[in-house]
Order: structure tokens, then sequence, then C-alpha cells
């Protein structure tokens, strides 16, 4: 753990993660559920294209996560 009390190691990991499927071309997105580590919300963030990044506090606000991503889903299958 680091000065703040982060896992570094998982840290790394996430990071090695989300660049290996940023270099397969796979399309990432994330959602921050009743996240308030700054760290991780960053971590979340970074690891996306803008517009595939979603917080969820409550049941409402998960599942209209879900639906803006199936959405966004439904909308790359139609183009391709």
């Amino acid at each position: 753990m680091d000065s703040t009390g982060h896992d570094s190691m998982s840290y790394t990991q996430f990071q090695s993660i989300c660049s290996n499927m940023q270099a397969e071309g796979i399309n990432v997105y994330t959602i921050a559920l009743d996240l308030t580590d700054p760290t991780a919300v960053t971590q979340l963030q970074q690891c996306v294209p803008t517009g595939n990044y979603f917080t969820a506090s409550s049941s409402a606000t998960l599942d209209a996560a879900f639906t803006a991503i199936i959405k966004k889903l439904t909308q790359i299958r139609i183009t391709k």
C-alpha cells in the first residue's frame, strides 16, 4: 500500500489490463458504483473513451448506466 492507503500493485495491474484492451480495440465501459475513492474514480475514467464512464449510487442510477451502455452498444451494432 502507498501512503494514501491504496494498493499500487492493483492499480498497476488495472492500468495494464486497460491498456491491453485498448490495444486490442476492445470497447470498454466502466461504472463507478457508489465509489468515493478519487484514485479509483480516475483510474476508471482513464480506462475508457469519453462517454464510456458512468457513476451510480443507487439501483436506479445503476439501471440508467446499463441502459445508456445498451443504447450505445445497439448503435454500434447497427452502424457496423
